[in-house]
């Protein structure tokens, strides 16, 4: 199958991220501010990571029933993983806010708060891919699209993704994040600034329950 850099779906140009094993090119969003692929801020670490990025979705064979696939790729190269354990030395530091292209608040610490000792390092790259369809349901109108790529491992969802459906997952995604931060720089692209920073964990509680609350109302009128 010949390689493109980019496809027309329902119009839009999409750039091609990468290939599957069987050929199937896999795009990005059309939408590059809305895109949630993670490049590292670090120049050399960006270039590391844009050059094995196709290679970890080489890897990957989709199977018919498919819809999502996550994939976890150890790389030669050695990477911040973009996050740093939360403790008493730079609690203070700690925000929420909602990041360009999210819907939902994330626990966040500038990179001037952040000693260069604490920075979690990983050598893995994690793709995640979701099939899309455009028009119908028919195998022509669907699309494989990146959903996320970041460095580290395949995590849980944070606190108040909508995919996180029952008090289970939801109490493990709390426990998961309670002492993880994700480090945000201007290079990063920044707040959304239509939402609010929040700056104490009892207003980020607040907004997280009202949106458990949102959430679970939607999800009951879908299933009227």
């Amino acid at each position: 199958m010949e390689q493109r850099k980019s496809l027309i779906i329902s119009g839009r140009s999409r750039p091609v991220v990468g290939y599957f094993r069987d050929g199937q090119p896999v795009v990005d969003r059309f939408d590059s501010a809305r895109s949630h692929i993670h490049y590292p801020a670090d120049p050399v670490e960006r270039a590391n990571f844009e050059d094995v990025l196709p290679e970890v979705i080489a890897e990957i064979q989709p199977q018919p029933d498919d819809r999502k696939i996550v994939h976890t790729k150890e790389t030669e190269y050695t990477f911040s993983n973009g996050l740093v354990c939360i403790d008493d030395s730079n609690r203070g530091g700690v925000f929420y806010a909602v990041r360009k292209g999210r819907s939902g608040y994330s626990q966040l610490i500038s990179t001037e708060d952040v000693a260069e000792g604490d920075i979690q390092t990983t050598s893995d790259v994690t793709v995640v891919t979701k099939l899309r369809g455009v028009g119908g349901h028919s195998p022509n109108n669907l699309f494989w699209e990146v959903a996320t790529a970041h460095t580290g491992g395949a995590g849980g969802g944070e606190p108040g993704d909508p995919s996180l459906v029952t008090p289970e997952q939801r109490a493990e995604a709390e426990r998961l994040w309670l002492d993880k931060a994700i480090i945000v720089d201007d290079r990063e692209g920044g707040m959304d600034e239509r939402h609010p920073i929040l700056h104490s964990r009892e207003e980020y509680l607040g907004w997280l329950a009202a949106r458990y609350a949102w959430l679970d109302s939607n999800l009951r009128r879908q299933r009227r």
